[in-house]
């Protein structure tokens, strides 16, 4: 509920004064604590590179392949899925790369983003998707071997249908 207040000519520019000084430390507050969260931020990164480093459990060398930050999209990508050895939905491909750059966990809705275009734009190029046990996009690399694996084969059948044999004569009323 608004209340209208009669203030004299004399005392508005006494006001405007005060609420534009008021707007300039509220700014200043806001700075104040953009700049804490971003040392706050930078603090986080380097407690988990330094974890990252210390950590043997996060292997950085799969087979012949080291990771590098520097890679495009598609080969982050491809890199997490041979990692897992299994189709992944957009989610846990962002999950299996914020071990690798740990950045990516502050920016997460970008990277999940970009991951996500990526495989768009790949699938049936470079990956193929089939669905997982929740009803989600589960993605592999097409030409690696994924399809041959037990199981695999079944679950890309389910994703497709049953199919139906007959002996050419379309019963069907349409």
């Amino acid at each position: 509920m608004a209340v209208n207040i009669e203030i004299k000519e004399a005392y508005v520019k006494d006001l405007i004064d005060f609420y534009v000084e008021k707007q300039r430390q509220i700014r200043i507050e806001v700075n104040n604590l953009e700049e804490q969260l971003k040392e706050i931020s930078a603090i986080i990164m380097q407690l988990r590179q330094s974890s990252r480093s210390t950590n043997a459990e996060i292997p950085l060398i799969k087979g012949d392949e080291v990771y590098s930050e520097k890679w495009p999209w598609v080969r982050k990508i491809m890199f997490a899925l041979r990692q897992a050895d299994a189709p992944l939905s957009t989610k846990q491909i962002v999950d299996s790369l914020s071990e690798y750059e740990p950045e990516f966990i502050s920016d997460r809705k970008r990277v999940v983003a970009s991951v996500s275009s990526t495989l768009s734009v790949k699938t049936d190029e470079e990956f193929g998707r089939v669905q997982n046990d929740s009803g989600e996009n589960a993605y592999y690399i097409l030409n690696d071997g994924f399809e041959n694996k037990k199981g695999f084969e079944d679950k890309k059948q389910e994703d497709y249908g049953t199919i139906i044999f007959g002996d050419g004569d379309d019963d069907l009323p349409f």
